[in-house]
């Protein structure tokens, strides 16, 4: 896949955090994927990395902190801390809902790129709207500042959609980046109505982070065009040898590894498809181009440059 990239490429959606003395980066224990890892720093990353794409790919990185981490201020910190190491690195501020919009304020001042607001535990577990996460005097603080936000959907991009609309119009200098194309990881016909009431709404971007499904960003690229897609990974959980699936019940994830979250008795089901599981991380770069194919995108290089580098460059460049 290196060969078919960009020189330069922009990850606009991984995860890094800073590791706590003796603190363990994974969490056997978890009982869903996003609790795999309590940490992961970026040394882990680019080790990784560089054994994906080797040297010809020169990376930059948008970073966000863990949802839930206890080390919240001094993860945002490190965050920024990392941008003195070269200009690779571009910090997105990181952090619950719980915060007050003044406390957003403060932090953003020191330099960040762009706010992205985990919902709390108890928001986690309900049905929750978009302002209940990202509260709206938070939203006035990136309006005013004309700053990024990325934003995972509480629900979907179904039953989020007229919020999303509502808030875009409303604060019309941020750019609202929906993390894993709005939640759908499997093609779902309700996806065309939905991209064609946001084609009319400019400032609605969406990334692609664990999202491998080649009809999902093709659609996206017919209705929406390369200009506002923007390729995300989610790492490290897009490390994961694996692919989506609908269950019948909803849309679950299968791993090649049996970890603690994978059902049992699913997995003895797919356990010898398993075997040719992909990263998602590969999976991801190789749905986005049998998406340009479907879509039947007639500048492939520049729609490449788009989405890979310069989409990311353009709305998360340091202001």
């Amino acid at each position: 896949i290196s060969q078919w990239l960009p020189a330069t490429i922009i990850d606009a959606h991984l995860h890094c955090q800073f590791r706590q003395n003796h603190e363990n980066m994974f969490n056997p224990n978890a009982k869903y994927p996003g609790g795999m890892f309590s940490c992961f720093p970026w040394s882990e990353h680019r080790e990784i990395l560089r054994k994906i794409f080797g040297r010809r790919i020169r990376q930059k990185v948008v970073l966000l902190g863990f949802p839930f981490s206890e080390w919240e201020e001094e993860n945002n910190k490190h965050l920024f801390s990392l941008v003195d190491i070269g200009t690779r690195f571009i910090p997105v501020l990181t952090m619950t809902a719980e915060k007050s919009a003044t406390r957003v304020e403060e932090m953003l001042d020191r330099g960040f790129s762009g706010i992205k607001m985990y919902p709390t535990r108890a928001q986690k577990s309900s049905s929750t709207r978009i302002i209940d996460v990202f509260l709206e005097e938070v939203l006035g603080v990136a309006d005013k500042k004309s700053l990024p936000i990325i934003l995972h959907l509480p629900q979907d991009i179904f039953a989020n959609l007229d919020e999303l609309i509502f808030l875009a119009k409303k604060f019309k200098k941020i750019s609202f980046v929906v993390a894993h194309m709005g939640n759908v990881y499997l093609y779902d016909k309700r996806f065309l109505e939905a991209l064609q009431k946001i084609s009319k709404v400019p400032n609605v971007l969406f990334d692609t982070a664990m999202v491998a499904d080649p009809q999902v960003l093709a659609e996206a690229l017919a209705i929406l065009g390369s200009q506002r897609i923007i390729y995300g990974s989610d790492a490290p959980f897009s490390y994961i040898r694996g692919r989506f699936y609908n269950s019948g019940v909803g849309i679950r994830l299968q791993s090649q590894v049996r970890f603690n979250w994978v059902d049992p008795l699913e997995y003895q089901q797919y356990r010898q498809e398993a075997k040719d599981f992909k990263l998602m991380h590969i999976r991801i770069i190789m749905a986005i181009g049998e998406a340009m194919q479907l879509s039947a995108t007639r500048n492939v290089e520049e729609a490449k440059n788009n989405i890979f580098c310069s989409n990311a460059q353009k709305h998360f460049q340091r202001r």
